[in-house]
């Protein structure tokens, strides 16, 4: 019997193993929301192909399951441990399983994802499941299994719920340089110990997009390189804990497979938790070599984390920022290459770090920055804004060495150290403030 409890062994994180479930049998099947009736039209219980197991090996059953399922219909896996060498989706398909703790779909290749979405398969959901691949450590160190779900050109309206996925060698959402792959909900997942990463989908060109792509309520973890890699449009990481990456948190980044003219635009990355994060938690960089990669309309909202490594792991933190966007020379070119970046509401504690923000003065004058209000002695980690307007100051009282670098012009605050009020006369050529008294003498 699967005791959710019992799921790890052993006291250190570094020697975690996972205790799975057994292979189901046709006498031992439980009975779940009555799918095992095979009266029921449109449900196909996988138990019924159970002849068609090879030792503990479930691929060709699973995929004639999946061949004889009406389209759009249900596939459902009760509880128990399916092993399997790679699964492929052929027809628009719900694949539901009886607990993302209980019901695992463990994947053995070394080549093939554990599910591969044909193309042009559209209008598919799955949920209630755990999808694995052979890995049983933290950052998937022991891994040889390929990827997790791998999307084909034209996938659309796809929706992962309640869906465990662990121990993948690659990673466990892949989109790259495809047809359109739209409307993907990943929601309420717990995607952990993977050599890669969690979520990568970036786009092509403008012919070939990734649009729609909602990430919600996730737990993401313990992965070896970047958490999530994104490029493309309408793109939401909404209410998830992002932790524990080697490198990055998120990453969107035009050069991470940039193979023609293509923008990122309306990203949003709103109400996380980030922690341990090695290289950062959010990374953005527009690119104008070889092709046009420009950032259009990134948001960073009301997220929350102080920044630390990895315990044990060694990172010259020396250069790191918290955030950072990057772009080419930026007064080189007509087009704006980071525009309409927003950096509100956000509690990010620098730490280690050597900055909280660093914008290296590539951001467009439609950006707006909100920098910490918690304490005057955060804003010098704020630094290289470009053109960027700050909300966070409107005056205040400041001792001299805590004035704020950065404001609107004319603004007027109270220097406790002199004793007397100042008002912002200029940014000099770094964006630092300058600040006069009341006979117009520089202070």
């Amino acid at each position: 019997m699967f005791n959710f409890r019992n799921l790890f062994s052993g006291k250190s994180s570094s020697k975690q193993t996972i205790q799975l479930p057994s292979t189901p049998s046709g006498n031992s099947t439980p009975s779940l929301f009555a799918y095992n009736d095979q009266s029921i039209p449109g449900i196909i219980n996988i138990i019924n192909y159970s002849d068609l197991v090879s030792g503990s090996d479930w691929t060709i059953a699973i995929q004639k399951a999946i061949d004889d399922s009406n389209w759009g219909g249900i596939l459902f896996f009760p509880i128990g441990r399916y092993e399997h060498k790679g699964i492929v989706i052929t027809k628009p398909l719900n694949i539901i399983g009886g607990g993302k703790y209980s019901t695992l779909l463990v994947n053995n290749s070394p080549t093939n994802p554990a599910i591969k979405i044909n193309p042009n398969i559209e209008r598919g959901t799955m949920r209630d499941i755990g999808i694995f691949g052979n890995g049983t450590k933290p950052y998937g160190t022991d891994a040889t299994s390929g990827k997790g779900i791998v999307f084909g050109d034209n996938s659309a309206v796809w929706t992962f719920e309640n869906v465990w996925m662990r121990g993948h060698g690659d990673w466990f959402f892949y989109a790259d340089s495809l047809g359109n792959v739209n409307n993907i909900n990943i929601i309420n997942c717990e995607l952990e110990f993977g050599k890669k990463g969690a979520i990568h989908l970036i786009q092509s060109n403008y012919s070939n997009q990734i649009n729609a792509i909602n990430i919600q309520n996730c737990n993401i973890s313990r992965f070896g390189e970047n958490g999530l890699e994104l490029w493309g449009n309408s793109i939401t990481v909404q209410n998830s804990a992002i932790q524990a990456c080697k490198k990055y948190g998120i990453v969107i980044d035009g050069a991470i497979s940039a193979q023609g003219n293509s923008h990122a635009q309306a990203v949003r990355i709103d109400n996380n938790y980030f922690e341990g994060c090695n290289l950062g938690f959010v990374f953005a960089k527009a690119i104008a070599s070889p092709v046009f990669r420009y950032i259009f309309s990134l948001s960073i909202t009301n997220n929350y984390g102080d920044y630390k490594i990895i315990a044990g792991d060694k990172v010259d933190t020396s250069t790191v920022s918290v955030v950072e966007i990057q772009a080419p020379n930026f007064y080189a070119y007509d087009n704006l290459q980071i525009s309409s970046f927003m950096y509100i509401g956000n509690s990010f504690g620098k730490g280690d770090a050597k900055n909280i923000l660093n914008g290296n003065n590539v951001l467009s004058y439609n950006s707006i920055i909100q920098r910490s209000v918690n304490t005057a002695s955060e804003l010098p980690y704020f630094i290289n804004l470009g053109r960027a307007s700050m909300l966070d100051i409107t005056g205040g009282v400041f001792t001299s060495n805590e004035r704020p670098f950065y404001g609107t012009i004319g603004m007027m605050i109270y220097d406790s150290t002199l004793g007397k009020p100042l008002w912002l006369k200029s940014l000099n050529n770094n964006g630092a403030g300058v600040w006069v008294d009341a006979t117009g003498k520089i202070v």
